[in-house]
């Protein structure tokens, strides 16, 4: 089978789902099963509409596999999924504020330790020092 695609003359050879296209100018290369009804179909409308509206026509044409195409229930188990997932992440969420809610506890702990060990500090160091200058005087 001979077929014209964008001015060159390719032959077709088909079997097992794959077609091999070669020309005497151009590479050897495989197509889907699709692709050679695709190009028979672009060489019929070249003849009926003319090169620019087939090329047109062809480009809005979708080219992916009828096995590609996603199902409701492949849409289904997908929303399932981020469900889950978004179940797993708000946990990871709560989690993470009680740990954050912890740290808080201890640091405001601490403070509250070294506020009292600095003001015990500068309170004994300020009768300390009163009681120098009182003996000096």
């Amino acid at each position: 089978m001979t077929v014209s695609l964008f001015g060159h003359f390719w032959r077709l050879r088909t079997g097992r789902g794959l077609a091999i296209a070669w020309s005497a100018r151009h590479a050897l290369f495989v197509m889907s099963a699709k692709e050679p009804a695709r190009h028979a179909l672009y060489a019929r409308l070249e003849d009926v509409l003319g090169p620019e509206h087939a090329d047109t026509l062809m480009t809005h044409l979708p080219q992916h596999q009828s096995d590609q195409v996603a199902t409701k229930s492949d849409i289904a188990m997908i929303r399932s999924d981020m469900a889950d997932f978004k179940t797993e992440v708000r946990a990871d969420i709560k989690e993470i504020r009680t740990d954050i809610k912890d740290l808080r506890d201890i640091v405001r702990d601490q403070q509250k330790f070294y506020v009292g060990t600095v003001v015990g500090s500068m309170t004994a160091l300020t009768a300390i020092f009163s009681l120098v200058v009182g003996m000096l005087r």
